[in-house]
């Protein structure tokens, strides 16, 4: 089983943990017991948004809290729930923006390489790319609401 603390930090089961107040629970410590930890939910199978990256989904049952963390060695979002049965529609709504600004820093994140590989090949970066990018720049600074641009096609001698 997995958990998370109010900062982000990834904890399994069999982990030591420090919180921030410096106390240390060995390994064997239940993290149940452990206030200020949240389980941690992944849903077995991720789902794909329209641009083709993947973002894990959200989890059943309790109530999704805006993204918890991002495991970076699998580039999963880690969503975490909460004691309440329902969000409101303001709630709904923020977690529903978080998620498209997660779809879209992950997009810009592939979109940076077909840059460099622009770059590398010495070919100008098309157009396509250039609003591609601005879109996906817009919603991650809150500037649009969406939806999500189709990612163009890779440009040619790259």
């Amino acid at each position: 089983m997995r958990w998370v603390d109010s900062i982000g930090t990834v904890v399994n089961d069999g982990d030591s943990y420090t919180d921030s107040e410096g106390t240390t629970y060995l390994s064997g410590f239940p993290k149940s017991n452990i206030s200020g930890l949240k389980q941690v939910i992944e849903t077995p199978e991720p789902s794909t948004d329209p641009t083709g990256y993947t973002v894990t989904g959200e989890a059943r049952g309790g109530v999704m809290s805006p993204v918890s963390s991002i495991d970076l060695k699998t580039g999963k979002v880690i969503w975490t729930t909460q004691a309440r049965p329902e969000m409101t529609e303001a709630e709904q709504s923020a977690v529903d923006a978080m998620k498209m600004k997660v779809t879209a820093i992950t997009a810009m994140k592939a979109a940076d390489t077909t840059v460099l590989r622009c770059y590398e090949a010495g070919v100008a970066v098309p157009t396509a790319w250039q609003t591609y990018r601005t879109t996906l720049r817009d919603i991650i600074y809150g500037r649009n609401a969406g939806p999500l641009p189709v990612m163009p096609s890779y440009p040619a001698g790259t």
